[in-house]
């Protein structure tokens, strides 16, 4: 859960790089995200840029991958 969440940060952040607004970013990366959550989530999109969250998608893959031998 936590990849999939990293990934969708990284989209996220990504997608406001190239320009689009924060909150259609938000609803592009995390189309089902609950009300409750936005927030936080919104928070996230802004602490993380695309390079950062990158590195912590492949660092949770690897870290997947070896909980897994």
């Amino acid at each position: 859960m936590a990849l999939t969440h990293m990934e969708r940060i990284h989209l996220g952040a990504s997608l406001i790089e190239e320009g689009l607004e924060p909150e259609r970013a938000l609803d592009k990366a995390f189309p089902r995200l609950i009300w409750k959550r936005k927030g936080a989530v919104q928070r996230q999109l802004r602490a993380w840029s695309p390079g950062a969250a990158m590195t912590a998608v492949e660092q949770l893959a690897e870290a997947e991958i070896l909980s897994r031998r």
